[in-house]
C-alpha cells in the first residue's frame, strides 16, 4: 500500500505546511476536528466489519444499511452538536458550521432511531457460527455499535464543549483499539505451561506505547514548541487520522469485500 502509507501522509505534511505558511492555521484546526470525528467512527465500523466477516458478512442489504446508519448517524449528530455549542477546539478557533438547534436535535433523534432499529432488527439473529449457509449477526458487532453510539451520544449528556467529552472519546477510541488488537494477537498464544508467561509478555508489550505516550504528554506540559514545528505536529495528527481511517476498512484479498 505505498500510496496509502507513504504518498498520502507526505502530501498531508506538505499541504499542512503550505496552508499554515499562507496564514490559514484555522483550516488545519478545522480539518483536525472533522477528520478526527470521522476516523473514530471508522474504527468502530472497521472492527465491527471484522466480526461480520467471521459469520459470513452482512445478513442482507437491510442489515448493511441499518449497520452503517447506526454507526455514522451518532457520529454526525455528535459532530453537529459540537459545532453548534463549541466555537473552539482545545482553545483553537476552527470553522464551525452551527446548525439550528431544532436540526441538531433532529439529528440526535435520527441517531437514536437508527440504533433502535438496528438493535431491533438484529434481535434474534445473533450467533457465532454460520448455520445452514445463512449468515447470522455476530454479538460483538452489536456491542461495538452500541459502544460507538454511547461514546458519541455522551456529547449530549456531558456537553460536547467540555474536556470530559473529549476525554471520553479519546479513552474509548484508544482502549477499543488496544483491546481489539490485543485480542487478535492472543489467538497465537502457545498452549500449555508457557501460555501465561507469553500472555504477560504480550500485555507488557501492548502497555509500552500507551505509557510512552502518557509520559511524553506529561513531560511536554508547559513546553512551547518552535513555530516551525507546529505544522508538523498537526500534520502528524492528520496523517494518523488518515491511516487509522483506512486500515479499519482495508479490503484484504483473501476476504470477501465488505
Amino acid at each position: 500500500m505505498p500510496v496509502t502509507v507513504f504518498v498520502v501522509p507526505l502530501a498531508i505534511v506538505a499541504a499542512t505546511y503550505a496552508v499554515s505558511l499562507q496564514g490559514h492555521p484555522v483550516l488545519v484546526v478545522t480539518a483536525i476536528v472533522y477528520v478526527g470525528a470521522w476516523h473514530r467512527g471508522r474504527q468502530s465500523l472497521g472492527i465491527a466489519r471484522h466480526y461480520q466477516r467471521q459469520v459470513g458478512g452482512p445478513v442482507s442489504a437491510w442489515h448493511r444499511r441499518l449497520f452503517s446508519a447506526a454507526v455514522y448517524l451518532p457520529m454526525i449528530a455528535a459532530l453537529a452538536y459540537f459545532t453548534a455549542t463549541s466555537p473552539v477546539w482545545e482553545g483553537e478557533e476552527y470553522l464551525a458550521y452551527p446548525l439550528a438547534p431544532g436540526l441538531v436535535w433532529t439529528l440526535a433523534a435520527l441517531a437514536g432511531a437508527s440504533l433502535a432499529l438496528y438493535l431491533g432488527w438484529t434481535t434474534g439473529r445473533t450467533g457465532l457460527a454460520v448455520a445452514s449457509g445463512a449468515s447470522t449477526v455476530h454479538p460483538a458487532e452489536r456491542w461495538l455499535v452500541v459502544a460507538n453510539a454511547v461514546a458519541f451520544g455522551s456529547a449530549y449528556v456531558i456537553g460536547a464543549w467540555t474536556e470530559g467529552f473529549l476525554l471520553v472519546m479519546v479513552i474509548h477510541h484508544e482502549i477499543q483499539y488496544l483491546a481489539f488488537t490485543f485480542g487478535i494477537a492472543r489467538r497465537h498464544a502457545p498452549a500449555g505451561i508457557g501460555r501465561l508467561a507469553w500472555n504477560v509478555r504480550l500485555l507488557l508489550s501492548f502497555s509500552l506505547w500507551p505509557l510512552v505516550g502518557i509520559g511524553s504528554w506529561a513531560l511536554c506540559q508547559g513546553w512551547d514548541p518552535p513555530e516551525a514545528l507546529l505544522p508538523f505536529l498537526s500534520a502528524g495528527l492528520l496523517a494518523h487520522y488518515w491511516l487509522d481511517g483506512r486500515i479499519w476498512t482495508r479490503r484484504a484479498r483473501n476476504l470477501s469485500p465488505q
